[in-house]
């Protein structure tokens, strides 16, 4: 299990969320998960392209489309 906070502009879930991966399940609340910070990224998705940056950069496709700025905190579990 893996549990990603995030603080930005979300145009769904607003300016703080948090996620909760499983496996193949994802679920998104609003709020904030209270824990210890693992790791910091950054992540701009624009339309169906994400960039991510965690120790270098990534691109990836997505078969959704939205609009996102965050700074995101993978925590420890």
């Amino acid at each position: 299990m893996r549990v990603y906070n995030e603080i930005g502009f979300d145009l769904d879930y607003g300016f703080m969320s948090y996620e909760i991966e499983d496996g193949l399940l994802e679920v998104r609340y609003r709020g904030w998960y209270k824990g210890k910070i693992k790791r910091f990224y950054i992540r701009l998705w624009l339309g169906k392209k994400v960039l991510i940056w965690s120790k270098g950069f990534k691109v990836m496709n997505k078969n959704r489309w939205n609009v996102k700025l965050v700074f995101g905190f993978e925590m420890k579990v």
